[in-house]
């Protein structure tokens, strides 16, 4: 792995798919091994085919975890495919990237960091008098958080109810949800509502754990989200 051979002391070996339950297999391995590191550990994507944004959204949680006792996550071998992934969203300054001898270091910054160059991307379509937002990308705070209240706010002058479909959505930040909560208020006073579908395991435990569900219902896709309303 480059000059970082001496310093980086555990390789995992990534599956074809890094999604689904792989995930949460990769993501515990990786927690098992900090303790048995001085430097990081590097992610061998040779064989890896396909990352879904769970995986993308697990990779970024445990890498801010790891990052106070002093080590890193490096990915390595990444096919272009799947490296577009990570530099389109701004995810790669979160990881040390080898690909092809050449490293890419890790920016020192965190996800609610504003200067770093996340990148949330709000796609809007209109059925009937339902308002679907898909959210690609990070929705970081406080930048994620305030364009996605501007975009919700232009669609409210319209629409009082709301989708968001979270299936391209890769990281979604708990400090941004006391913006979708403001918004799901608002669109209930109005006679509305706000629901949500796609959403990876990741944005489903914290929806989980703070017992947000109750709150703003998850659907399994778009259409189970539009059916509610008939």
């Amino acid at each position: 792995m480059g000059e970082q051979n001496e310093s980086v002391n555990r390789v995992i070996k990534m599956p074809r798919l890094f999604t689904g339950m792989e995930v949460k297999s990769v993501l515990n391995e990786i927690r098992g091994l900090v303790d048995e590191c001085s430097y990081g550990i590097v992610l061998d994507f040779a064989d890896t085919e396909m990352i879904d944004s769970t995986g993308i959204g697990g990779l970024v949680t445990v890498s801010q975890q790891i990052r106070p006792k002093g080590l890193k996550l490096v990915l390595c071998e990444l096919r272009q495919s799947l490296l577009r992934i990570f530099t389109d969203t701004g995810i790669a300054s979160f990881f040390d990237i080898e690909n092809f001898g050449r490293i890419k270091p890790a920016a020192e910054v965190s996800v609610s960091d504003q200067s770093e160059d996340l990148r949330l991307k709000i796609v809007k379509e209109e059925v009937e008098d339902i308002c679907i937002l898909e959210l690609i990308g990070v929705m970081n705070h406080p930048e994620g958080s305030h364009f996605f209240k501007k975009n919700m706010l232009m669609s409210m002058a319209k629409h009082c109810k709301i989708i968001l479909d979270f299936k391209r959505l890769v990281f979604f930040d708990t400090l941004s949800i006391g913006s979708v909560l403001k918004i799901s208020k608002l669109l209930k006073e109005n006679g509305g509502g706000l629901k949500v579908c796609c959403a990876n395991s990741n944005v489903k435990d914290t929806f989980s754990t703070l017992n947000l569900n109750s709150i703003i219902p998850l659907h399994a896709d778009r259409e189970a989200a539009l059916n509610s309303w008939k």
